[in-house]
């Protein structure tokens, strides 16, 4: 029978924090538990799983094909996030769904920031078989190095059930500066789109863009009737503002095909 949601929270689940609402929040940590413990990122070492717990394919996925699934009386996993570069920690988010439980039976989820705290209990009466959606403010918890985000079971037997998939944890990161000019014959060349930064060049050929700690992609200049050297830069872990990342812009050939063609053909002739 599906019975009446009711979520026992000690923390606000607010939906004034959900992830659209954190403009220019970056995502901290993440899984959706396809790789099984030793996915997603943003992690410092894998999901440690005691007792009844393990990632399992069984069709109880949120998404994907793997959801982590806890049993019984003893079930636990956590993992340790990685807060190198972190300024602040806003939100904890995943999904979760209960089956089975009796009279007295919880699972709950736990963060640890230098000591525990239950952010989600869920009790016999929402175990329906149905995903539900939990937002955590983590803003009023402390930034410790060994942040830790803990799931428990504590149920009597096998056939029941507690799952959690598609965790996601938001933050703020460090920010650094990437930049540089791009000129044409000596001259700074304007409006050159710097993709994969989403900025482009000012009047004189100057480009600068923010980046989050850990910042990795390719930046490709692009302007029509223009090429450039180098063609774009690759960037891995960055760590510090990263200056004289210039670039040569040339114009490109416009002799086109079909008049090379016709010289080749009047030469031949």
């Amino acid at each position: 029978m599906i019975r009446r949601l009711i979520v026992i929270v000690s923390v606000v689940l607010a939906l004034s924090h959900a992830v659209k609402d954190c403009c220019g929040d970056s995502t901290i940590a993440w899984d959706g538990f396809e790789s099984g413990t030793i996915g997603g990122g943003g992690w410092n070492g894998d999901w440690v799983l005691s007792g009844s717990a393990d990632t399992i394919n069984n069709g109880n996925a949120h998404s994907g094909t793997y959801a982590l699934r806890l049993r019984d009386s003893n079930g636990v996993v956590a993992r340790t996030v990685n807060m190198t570069g972190v300024v602040a920690l806003h939100q904890l988010s995943f999904w979760w769904k209960a089956f089975d439980f009796e009279t007295g039976e919880t699972a709950v989820v736990e963060v640890y920031d230098g000591s525990w705290h239950t952010v989600l209990t869920v009790i016999d009466g929402q175990d329906d078989n149905i995903y539900r959606f939990a937002e955590v403010n983590l803003s009023d918890y402390n930034k410790v190095g060994n942040f830790q985000v803990r799931a428990a079971s504590h149920m009597s037997g096998p056939n029941d059930f507690f799952y959690v998939d598609d965790i996601n944890i938001v933050g703020t990161l460090l920010q650094y500066t990437i930049s540089g000019k791009i000129t044409t014959g000596g001259s700074g060349l304007g409006d050159v789109n710097l993709i994969g930064l989403s900025v482009a060049t000012d009047a004189n050929g100057f480009y600068t863009a923010s980046v989050d700690y850990g910042f990795s992609g390719v930046v490709t200049p692009a302007k029509a009737g223009y090429t450039f050297d180098p063609n774009s830069r690759s960037y891995t872990n960055v760590t510090a503002d990263i200056a004289d990342q210039n670039y040569s812009a040339f114009p490109s050939d416009n002799f086109n095909d079909n008049r090379r063609g016709a010289m080749w053909r009047h030469v031949v002739k």
